[in-house]
């Protein structure tokens, strides 16, 4: 699920979640790369960078979360072990 801040995301995860866990399925949330970096500190301003530097950013962010998605898929995959 995407969307911007304050659009219900974390509660309609929230229900979600708790549905298909009733349900009986196993429900991973992948982090947000975005706000992983946040809540690590960085001070990301891309308005204040040059375009070059602000793609390198972009580029860098995207990296993780294709690495976390990537992550999350081999542990689904290995299921309950």
């Amino acid at each position: 699920m995407t969307g911007g801040p304050q659009a219900g995301i974390t509660t309609a995860l929230t229900e979600l979640t708790l549905i298909l866990t009733q349900l009986g399925f196993r429900v991973l949330l992948v982090p947000e790369s975005a706000t992983v970096m946040k809540k690590g500190g960085t001070q990301i301003t891309t308005g204040k960078m040059d375009f070059a530097e602000a793609v390198k950013i972009q580029m860098n962010i995207m990296k993780l979360q294709m690495a976390l998605e990537d992550i999350f898929i081999e542990i689904a995959q290995t299921g309950d072990k």
